[in-house]
């Protein structure tokens, strides 16, 4: 009498712990397991939203179990949802993912528009201060700080 092991093959369950590993500025590196090892998976689809927004496709396909999402925007909130795709259907979304934030853009052409003025008249302290102004204000992290001789990164 010969054996055979039989496989059932149905829709793949949603994919578990999606994460976002590498943040960057205009772009998240997200990642997701297959929540079980049997679903025969031949692809992933991968929704984005940012803040209360709507969820919108990422991808047509990934066959893999993470992606690099590029062209996002700087210095905003992002989660993401994975689904997975066999021959049968598609599983539900997975949990989003916890919200992460881009880093905030800038880079040296940024600051090129900033102006600095030290101000020795503050009748507080005999250290004088610093005022900093600028053509882009969301970059502008110190309006005003004593100036120690730290240094400020801006």
């Amino acid at each position: 009498m010969k054996v055979l092991d039989v496989f059932l093959i149905s829709v793949p369950e949603a994919p578990s712990q999606v994460s976002v590993a590498t943040i960057m500025e205009t772009s998240l590196q997200v990642s997701w397991r297959r929540s079980n090892a049997l679903d025969l998976v031949l692809q992933y689809a991968v929704q984005i939203k940012s803040g209360a927004g709507n969820w919108e496709q990422v991808n047509d396909t990934i066959q893999g179990s993470s992606v690099l999402v590029k062209n996002l925007n700087s210095f905003t909130v992002y989660s993401f949802r994975v689904s997975a795709e066999n021959g049968l259907g598609t599983s539900p979304y997975s949990q989003p993912s916890p919200n992460v934030t881009t880093l905030e853009g800038g880079t040296r052409k940024d600051f090129r528009c900033f102006k600095v003025i030290i101000d020795n008249n503050d009748n507080s302290t005999t250290s004088p201060f610093f005022h900093i102004t600028s053509c882009s204000p969301q970059f502008l992290k110190f309006r005003r700080q004593k100036f120690n001789r730290n240094f400020y990164e801006i």
